[in-house]
């Protein structure tokens, strides 16, 4: 099961007072797989090779998103699609 969103926020730092962190990387993923450009498949190609995501719990997220697209704008053949685009960038690296 995929672990919630808010536990996946990073720490960037403290800037005075300020925490600041960066949204969960399996959400920014996700919705660069919705939206599939190659820009978007790129910068999830850099989210896991900065370890800052893994394809497997990738596609538990995909999985989970997809059994609950109906509620919001989400493409489940777009996500698929792209998903398998990210797969076999990372495979010709």
């Amino acid at each position: 099961m995929p672990i919630a969103t808010a536990e996946r926020h990073l720490s960037v730092g403290q800037f005075g007072q300020i925490d600041v962190f960066v949204l969960d990387p399996y959400a920014i993923a996700l919705g660069k797989l919705d939206r599939g450009f190659d820009t978007d498949i790129d910068d999830i190609v850099f989210l896991v090779h900065q370890k800052l995501v893994t394809m497997p719990e990738l596609g538990e997220v995909v999985a989970a998103a997809i059994q609950r697209s109906y509620g919001y704008d989400l493409s489940p053949s777009t996500i698929q699609t792209t998903l398998r685009l990210v797969n076999e960038r990372l495979i010709d690296l």
